[in-house]
């Protein structure tokens, strides 16, 4: 899968020194750059060789072949007639993979992440400016467009099939090129992405959601069934946990959240700031600790990077992402951040988050029964796998790992889940349903 480094997504062209213009306008990590919409662009005062540069990049990040995006780029040709182009052609120009091509091609696969309409960007940080999108004259009335009205698009749009950002993107490069109110005819742009509804992104709840049931805590794997003739049983907690013992924990910061600019050369061997407690994480705003059982484990890294997909999901309910580590394998905490999680990484050296996660003792299992006799463990690896990310090895591998979602103040915790088999992962519909009921109740804070 594509790394989560800004750095490395906006590469050596035309983008490359754009991270701090990015960033001033809260742009300033991947996911949410992904989601960007013409009108930001507009305010950013993108040109259009810039704007065509981030809309294939976008593309190709979704579909993890970043490794073409300088070649690509460096062509000069957008990325419409880059799909109309013949598969030959592709490989031979631009030394694709055949497989790669036909992913490149396919522009019906779901792999994009769409902000639910009942959510809006929310910067992440209180130095960040307003959105674009919403942006307001200095006497606080809302600016009048000037923009004559426009005639409708010469064919129907499938808003059943496409984002409500691609269609309004659509009808705004649409207004570029009509003969009503085309501004600039000479120049209008031959190949720019959001013109064509060619991918049906990923919506994901929370829309109507609803409270879950009194907040115990949600354990929604598949249950574990007993192995070795009834013999062996993998541990599971019955109970959430009271926040008094989280209250109690403390961890130490790895990692920041990632910024363009951070080298992670520069922070390899560095010393490490002194332990603090892990309430002053949710003392202000509503937590999501996700605790990773190996951080080289390609089944964690797949969970890691499918969750922080949905960061600018997150930062609109108001949660923050922290991603929780048993123990400090410098090499390995690079390798993982932020290629896989660019968010904030701690260090929880006395594994209270994970004995927490088995009711007050840690869930550790055994490769042998926990793994090789047990199929739904098997299978969570195969779908790892699928997703062409490398693992590794090193490091404890058997403690058990999960994910708390921790209201903001004395709340309390409001969502646990707990890895029973190898792989399991906590499904995104819970997490995300809990966090907007959070929102909706005034739990999660700005």
């Amino acid at each position: 899968m594509a790394s989560y480094s800004l750095d490395e997504f906006l590469g050596a062209g035309v983008l490359k020194d754009m991270g701090s213009n990015f960033a001033e306008d809260g742009w300033d990590d991947v996911p949410t750059l992904k989601i960007i919409r013409a009108d930001d662009m507009d305010a950013l005062n993108l040109t259009d060789i810039q704007r065509d540069a981030l809309e294939l990049r976008i593309y190709l990040h979704n579909r993890s072949l970043m490794k073409y995006a300088e070649r690509l780029e460096a062509s000069g040709i957008g990325l419409i007639d880059l799909i109309s182009m013949k598969p030959s052609e592709l490989a031979t120009k631009f030394r694709m993979r055949r497989n790669h091509v036909t992913t490149f091609v396919d522009t019906t696969m779901s792999c994009a992440i769409q902000l639910p309409p009942d959510l809006t960007r929310v910067s992440s940080g209180s130095r960040r400016r307003p959105s674009t999108a919403s942006r307001c004259s200095d006497e606080g009335k809302e600016l009048v467009s000037s923009k004559p009205v426009l005639k409708p698009p010469p064919f129907e749009l499938h808003r059943s099939t496409l984002s409500e950002s691609l269609v309004s993107s659509f009808v705004e490069s649409y207004s570029k090129v009509s003969p009503v109110a085309s501004s600039r005819p000479s120049n209008a742009r031959k190949s720019n992405a959001s013109d064509m509804g060619y991918e049906s992104p990923t919506l994901l709840r929370p829309v109507d959601a609803r409270k879950p049931n009194a907040p115990r805590g949600v354990f929604a794997a598949i249950p574990t069934a007993r192995r070795m003739r009834g013999m062996v049983k993998a541990p599971t907690p019955d109970n959430i946990i009271k926040l008094s013992v989280l209250e109690r924990v403390s961890v130490r910061q790895l990692a920041p959240d990632h910024k363009t600019g951070v080298d992670v050369r520069t922070m390899k061997g560095a010393k490490k700031p002194q332990p603090f407690k892990a309430s002053n994480l949710w003392s202000e705003k509503a937590t999501l600790f996700f605790c990773i059982r190996r951080p080289g484990c390609v089944m964690c890294r797949a969970e890691a990077h499918q969750l922080f997909a949905r960061k600018p999901i997150f930062d609109a309910l108001g949660v923050q992402l922290v991603a929780v580590l048993l123990e400090d394998i410098d090499e390995e905490v690079w390798a993982f951040w932020p290629r896989f999680w660019a968010g904030m990484v701690v260090l929880d050296e006395k594994r209270d988050f994970f004995r927490a996660l088995g009711g007050g003792k840690l869930m550790k299992d055994n490769l042998f029964t926990g793994f090789c006799l047990n199929p739904l463990a098997r299978l969570n690896w195969k779908r790892a796998m699928k997703t062409g990310i490398p693992g590794n090895a090193r490091g404890e591998g058997l403690i058990k790992g999960g994910l708390f979602i921790v209201r903001r103040g004395k709340g309390g915790v409001s969502y646990q889940f707990a890895e029973k088999n190898f792989g399991d992962w906590a499904p995104l519909d819970e997490v995300l349903q809990v966090c907007h009921y959070m929102k909706n109740e005034g739990e999660c804070g700005s």
